[in-house]
């Protein structure tokens, strides 16, 4: 989604709304310098609203149609020009070629859909993420899914990790063109969650009893499952 009024095109909106949940996060990374922040998952570049001289943003996306339609009807890729690009291809593969701590933050912006890539969401995945973040560095997961539990996922996944990590569910709707929102931000460190610590809308992570982190080797779809998509 995009604004037609020329006062608003260009903005971030719908889930990645700058008074929700990633608004909150890109504001406590402001003061970093030289940032770098890698997306697995572009849509219509959303998050390139929020590159800028000081936040370079790298999308990887695995489906080059998409790439294709973000650049013909949206301007926002357009808008960030050199402080943003796309990297073609699978976003696990793409991270794995990337230095090691080359990235202050890695959203993974890939599981709003009714189905979700599990080896996206492994352990595996999250150590090889975890190696590429600066000290201080943290994973950001967007879990809205109307379908399936990938907050209660990713709760199982940083837990398992050990990794310090807060949660907002974002049911306001306070501002025009914002929408209900659920995301989740693991830190390197609980330095790396910074400001997030003290604002009362964001809460610990625990792990889910039952619910068994998936590995490279294991995932079972049917243990997310939220109960109306039984209907």
């Amino acid at each position: 989604f995009e604004s037609r009024d020329p006062a608003k095109a260009g903005q971030a909106m719908l889930y990645y709304h700058p008074e929700g949940p990633l608004g909150d996060v890109m504001a406590m990374m402001s003061d970093r310098l030289n940032q770098r922040v890698g997306v697995i998952g572009l849509g219509s570049g959303s998050i390139a609203a929020y590159a800028g001289p000081n936040r370079h943003v790298t999308f990887f996306e695995i489906d080059p149609d998409v790439e294709a339609i973000a650049a013909r009807y949206f301007t926002l890729l357009a808008r960030c020009g050199n402080h943003c690009d796309v990297v073609s291809g699978d976003g696990r593969l793409a991270i794995a070629s990337a230095p090691e701590r080359a990235f202050d933050l890695i959203i993974l912006d890939a599981f709003s859909s009714d189905a979700i890539p599990p080896h996206l969401l492994s352990r595996e995945a999250i150590d090889l993420y975890i190696s590429r973040l600066k000290p201080d560095g943290a994973l950001l997961f967007h879990a809205s899914n109307r379908y399936l539990k990938v907050k209660d996922l990713v709760a199982a996944l940083v837990t398992a990790a050990e990794l310090p990590a807060l949660v907002r569910v974002d049911r306001g709707a306070s501002a025009t063109g914002k929408s209900h929102s659920t995301w989740v931000i693991a830190g390197t460190s609980k330095s790396a969650l910074g400001s997030l610590q003290s604002l009362p809308t964001w809460k610990a992570v625990s792990a889910p009893p039952g619910l068994r982190a998936w590995t490279d080797d294991y995932s079972n779809i049917v243990t997310v499952l939220m109960n109306s998509a039984f209907f």
